[in-house]
C-alpha cells in the first residue's frame, strides 16, 4: 500500500507499553516499509457529557467517571504519539500524525452521554464526529500531498 494509517490506545492499558509500541512502529516502519507513508492517528476522544465540552477532559472529570478502562491515559498516548511523528524528520521519513484529539470536545456524541449504554465513552454515534473525520483526513492527504 502506498499510505497506511494506524492507532492504538484503548486497548493498551500501560504508558510504557504504549511506549514500546510506538518505538516498535517506528524501528519497523523504517526498516522494513520506509517507502510507505504511515499516518499515526491520535486517539478518538473521549469523554461523557450531556453538552460539548469547552475543553478537554482532566483529572477532575475522570474521577468522577466510573470505568475500568485507560481513557485518563489517551492525552498521554496521544503526546507520545506526536514525539514519534508529528515533526520535520517523521516527515522526512514519511510518518505522519493525524490528530483528531479535538473530538475530545464532543462529548455529546457518545453513547455514554445519553445513557444508551452505560458508561461507553469512547465509541461515537453516528451521525457525529466520524462524518468529519473521513473528508477530513482526505483533505488533509491532498492538500499536503502524501
Amino acid at each position: 500500500p502506498d499510505i497506511v494509517v494506524l492507532s492504538a490506545g484503548a486497548h493498551v492499558r500501560l504508558l510504557p507499553d504504549f511506549s514500546f509500541l510506538i518505538d516498535r512502529v517506528v524501528d519497523e516502519h523504517r526498516t522494513l516499509f520506509p517507502e510507505v507513508k504511515l499516518i499515526w492517528q491520535t486517539q478518538p476522544g473521549v469523554g461523557c457529557a450531556p453538552e460539548p465540552l469547552e475543553a478537554p477532559p482532566d483529572e477532575t472529570f475522570w474521577a468522577r467517571q466510573r470505568n475500568r478502562y485507560n481513557w485518563p491515559l489517551f492525552a498521554a498516548f496521544d503526546a507520545i504519539a506526536r514525539t514519534r511523528f508529528g515533526h520535520p524528520q517523521a516527515a522526512s521519513e514519511n510518518r505522519f500524525i493525524l490528530d483528531i484529539s479535538p473530538l475530545a470536545l464532543r462529548a455529546d456524541a457518545h453513547p455514554g452521554s445519553r445513557g444508551d449504554i452505560a458508561n461507553d465513552c469512547l465509541h461515537s454515534c453516528l451521525p457525529g464526529p466520524l462524518d468529519t473525520l473521513i473528508p477530513r483526513t482526505l483533505l488533509h492527504l491532498l492538500l499536503h500531498a502524501l
